[in-house]
C-alpha cells in the first residue's frame, strides 16, 4: 500500500492513477471472491516475462501469468517456461513486440523469441466452443475465438492449471478452485470430463504425465472418462503424440507415467507392441510374478534409470531409445550378430511402431545409430566412433549402466575408444627463392 506520508505530496490526479492501477477492473472480475493476495518475489519470476507484463500494462491491457508457471511456483518448483495471457490481440501483440511472431491455425498466439532460444508465449483470453459444439463433443479444429478472464478459465483443461496471477498488482486469480485442488494433490478436469476429452483427446495424456510428473492423483469422474474415451486418442494428429510422448519421459517420472499408461488402457492403443511384450504369457497361463513381470520390469527399470540420469537436457532419441531398447532385445534375440550391428536392420525393426506415434525420420535414425553403437559396445568390436551420434551412444549406455548389470570395463572401453585421431598435417615445403631457381 501507498505510505499516507507522502500521499500529501502526490497530485491528485496522478494519486488516481496509480490506485486506479493497483486495483482491477470490476468488470473484468465481478466476483471479488476469486481474487486473493499474493506476493511472489520477482528473483522467482521471469526477467523477460516481467517486461512484457509490464508493457502490455502500461498499453491497457489486463494480462497476467497463466498455467503451468504459477502451478510450480505454488508448490515450491522451478517453472520451465512462462507464459502469458492477455486481452490483447495477436496483431496487437505483434506491433507492440519486434520479436514476436505469430503461429498458430487453431487458435492464433505470439511466440516472443529472445537469445539462447528462448520463448515467451502470449495468448489472448478464449472463450469455450458454440453450445451444440460443446454439447456433442465434437473435435475441436477450429478455436480462434476470443473472449475474458472468466471465459479464458473455463476453457482450460485442468483446475490447476487456471490459476492467473497479476505480477503488478500482486493478486491471484482462482476462477475454476484451482487451489483446492494443488493442497489435495488431485488433477480435476474443468467442466463435463467426457465431452472435454472429445474436445482434445491429446488431454488423457496430459493429465497422466501431470499426475506422474507431481506424484497427484486422477479424481474419479476423469479417470473413468480416460478409460472410456481413450480410442477417441486415435482421432488426434501424431506429431502431437511425438510431442506428449516426449514430455513425459523427460519429466523425470517417466516410469510412473507409462504405468498409468498402461492401467488406462492408452499404451495398447499408441504402442501395443511394448504393450504386448509386457503381457506376452499372459495367455499362455505361466507364472505372473516371474514371467510377464520380469519382461515389464526390464521397460520400467530403464525409464527409471532415465529419471535417475543426471543429466538435464536429454535428446528425445536418448529418452525414445530407453523406452524401445528392451523390446528391441526381445525381438533381435537369436538374430545373428552382423545383422544386429548394422543401423538400417535397426531402423526397419524400429519403424513400423515408432512411425505410428509421429517420430520423426531423424530422431529415428539416430535411435537406430545409438543401438547398433550399443551393440558394439557389448561385443568390445574394436571400434572408432566420433561425432554427435557418439555421444548419444556413450550417454545411453550410462543410463543403461543404471538399469542393466553390465560391466565397467564395457563402459571404460567406450570411453577409451573416444579419443579421435589427431590430424597429421603434413609441412608444407619451402618456397624455393629465385636465386636457387636459377641455379
Amino acid at each position: 500500500m501507498l505510505n499516507c506520508a507522502y500521499c500529501k505530496h502526490i497530485p491528485l490526479q496522478i494519486l488516481a492513477q496509480i490506485l486506479k492501477k493497483m486495483t482491477l477492473p470490476k468488470k473484468a472480475f465481478p466476483n471479488p471472491n476469486v481474487i486473493f493476495p499474493l506476493d511472489i518475489p520477482f528473483e522467482s519470476l521471469d526477467r523477460d516475462a516481467l517486461n512484457t507484463i509490464d508493457r502490455l500494462d502500461r498499453r491497457g491491457y489486463l494480462s497476467f501469468f497463466v498455467g503451468g508457471c504459477i502451478r510450480d511456483l505454488l508448490l515450491d518448483q522451478i517453472p520451465k517456461d512462462f507464459d502469458v495471457v492477455t486481452l490483447a490481440r495477436p496483431k496487437e501483440i505483434k506491433n507492440l513486440f519486434r520479436n514476436s511472431r505469430l503461429i498458430g491455425k487453431r487458435f492464433q498466439l505470439a511466440h516472443l523469441v529472445y537469445p539462447n532460444k528462448k520463448i515467451i508465449e502470449v495468448a489472448t483470453f478464449r472463450k469455450q466452443p458454440s453450445a451444440k459444439r460443446a454439447l456433442s463433443g465434437e473435435l475441436i479444429i477450429d478455436d480462434n475465438e476470443f473472449g475474458t478472464p472468466q471465459t479464458d478459465a473455463n476453457r482450460r483443461d485442468f483446475t490447476i492449471n487456471a490459476l492467473l496471477y497479476d505480477p503488478v498488482r500482486h493478486l491471484l486469480i482462482d476462477e475454476m478452485n484451482g487451489l483446492k485442488d494443488l493442497k489435495d494433490k488431485l488433477i480435476r478436469c474443468i467442466g463435463e470430463p467426457v465431452s472435454r476429452m472429445r474436445e482434445d483427446p491429446i488431454r488423457m495424456l496430459r493429465a497422466i504425465r501431470l499426475a506422474a510428473r507431481l506424484g497427484f492423483e486422477i479424481e474419479e469422474q476423469l479417470a473413468n472418462a480416460i478409460s472410456s474415451e481413450r480410442f477417441e486418442l486415435l482421432k488426434s494428429a501424431h506429431p502431437r503424440f511425438e510431442q506428449e510422448l516426449s514430455r513425459t519421459l523427460q519429466s523425470k517420472q517417466s516410469k510412473r507415467a507409462f504405468e498409468l499408461l498402461d492401467r488406462f488402457g492408452i499404451l495398447s492403443l499408441l504402442i501395443p507392441e511394448i504393450q504386448a511384450y509386457w503381457h506376452q504369457d499372459q495367455e499362455q497361463n505361466l507364472d505372473v510374478q516371474t514371467t510377464v513381470q520380469s519382461a515389464k520390469q526390464k521397460t520400467l527399470a530403464m525409464l527409471n534409470a532415465l529419471d535417475l540420469f543426471p543429466h538435464a537436457d536429454l535428446d528425445q532419441a536418448i529418452a525414445f531409445a530407453a523406452l524401445f531398447w528392451p523390446l528391441f532385445q526381445e525381438i533381435t534375440q537369436g538374430c545373428p550378430t552382423h545383422l544386429k550391428l548394422n543401423e538400417d536392420f535397426c531402423m526397419r525393426l524400429l519403424a513400423p511402431f515408432t512411425v505410428r506415434i509421429g517420430l520423426s525420420l531423424r530422431t529415428l535414425v539416430q535411435i537406430s545409430k545409438i543401438f547398433a553403437m550399443n551393440l558394439q559396445f557389448d561385443c568390445i568390436i574394436p571400434h572408432q566412433f566420433k561425432g554427435y551420434a557418439y555421444d548419444l551412444s556413450l550417454q545411453f549406455l550410462e543410463i543403461r549402466c543404471l538399469a542393466e548389470s553390465i560391466s565397467s570395463s564395457v563402459l571404460e572401453n567406450a570411453r577409451l575408444n573416444s579419443t579421435k585421431p589427431k590430424k597429421t598435417t603434413k609441412k608444407s615445403p619451402a618456397k624455393k627463392s629465385i636465386k636457387e631457381k636459377r641455379k
